[in-house]
């Protein structure tokens, strides 16, 4: 609704960690391991109905177990298991180059993580109001008690992110490492503090939207 605000609150603690090398352009998302409880529940079928009796390596990262489940069921479990799985995004931050509040944020923040080595809260929260992209979405840290604005979710994954958020399938957010710098032509100093954020969802995540054009009509997103 025109003129409110949306906020999407998630805690670090317990967020299972991302490889820092992990490509921010990869549109599925990275598979994250699987919970050792769960993983039988959570294993394709094989093409034969005999029981195997060894374990075979899985080509995602995610450990396999034992199948018993015959072929007819085969495309029904991945889908099921793809569906109800954890996919990690990595994704840089936008516009933080270009305010001084941002700058003075981020640099708050890499004290706070790399020298008192204590957690920051981060969020997601829709803004309407945005006198650039009413789909706007900025990323927030709890800095000092009080929540700071440190930019917005890029411009390709507007609607990918909005779609997750509103099916409630995002279910992490945090930083991939701690703020870092970096050179651009057009921020406020020659050498600036940016920061990547790892967002989890349920499923694998869309891919980026190309064609995505500032105040685009998302109602019907979902």
């Amino acid at each position: 609704m025109a003129g409110s605000k949306t906020t999407v609150n998630f805690t670090p603690e317990a967020m299972p960690r991302v490889p820092p090398g992990l490509c921010p352009n990869c549109d599925a998302g990275m598979k994250l391991p699987t919970p050792a409880a769960t993983i039988s529940s959570n294993v394709t079928s094989s093409t034969s109905s005999t029981p195997s009796t060894t374990s075979t390596p899985s080509t995602t990262g995610t450990p396999t177990s034992p199948s018993t489940a015959t072929s007819s069921t085969s495309s029904t479990t991945t889908t099921s298991t793809s569906n109800n799985e954890p996919y990690a995004q990595v994704l840089k931050i936008a516009g933080a180059h270009k305010e001084k509040r941002y700058q003075d944020a981020l640099e708050l923040i890499r004290h706070d993580l790399c020298i008192k080595k204590i957690n920051i809260d981060v969020r997601l929260e829709f803004e309407p109001d945005n006198p650039m992209d009413v789909n706007a979405i900025v990323a927030k840290a709890c800095v000092n008690g009080k929540w700071t604005d440190l930019g917005t979710i890029p411009k390709l994954k507007i609607r990918k992110v909005t779609k997750a958020i509103r099916n409630n399938k995002l279910t992490k957010v945090k930083f991939q490492r701690p703020p870092y710098s970096e050179a651009v032509r057009d921020g406020i100093y020659p050498i600036t503090w940016t920061c990547s954020l790892v967002l989890i969802k349920m499923g694998k995540w869309d891919g980026d939207s190309s064609h995505y054009v500032y105040n685009e009509d998302l109602s019907n997103l979902h």
